[in-house]
């Protein structure tokens, strides 16, 4: 009975297309390939008439444990890795992003990260109204990246 679980598992996988397989990978990849995350991040905010004022990502040494708790002494990072023992095996990386532009244009921005293949997750999003009138509004957004 064992075997023939198996075989019907593994006829399952085998009917599995490829480009699925690559789109399941791009959504939730073996390590967290910040760098292209990053990349197709600013393709988005120019895409869709927006300004890259900063992004913040972890990176190794920045104080943090798993958690994103600071340890002693050393200041937190504006964004921290957590989440890094789950029992499910995913991990979550924190990325903030600040942009300035028109609110239809963040709206747009917004919906294509909605759509994007890549497991993200808003997780605050905070603006600043604009000192004087017709100056860019500047939004941040703090949001997860998902990988294995």
């Amino acid at each position: 009975e064992l075997i023939g679980n198996l075989n019907s598992i593994g006829s399952v996988i085998t009917k599995i297309r490829k480009e699925d397989l690559d789109r399941i990978e791009h959504a939730l990849p073996k390590g967290p390939q910040s760098a292209e995350f990053l990349v197709d991040l600013e393709k988005m905010v120019q895409r869709n008439g927006l300004l890259l004022r900063r992004i913040d990502v972890p990176t190794l040494g920045s104080g943090a444990d798993d958690s994103g708790e600071r340890r002693s002494g050393q200041p937190r990072p504006i964004a921290a890795p957590s989440g890094a023992g789950r029992a499910n095996g995913i991990k979550e990386v924190t990325v903030t992003l600040t942009v300035a532009g028109s609110y239809d244009a963040f709206k747009r921005f917004l919906t294509e990260l909605e759509r994007f293949t890549r497991v993200v997750t808003v997780k605050e999003l905070t603006f600043v109204a604009p000192p004087r009138p017709g100056d860019p509004i500047e939004f941040t957004i703090r949001s997860v990246i998902y990988h294995q």
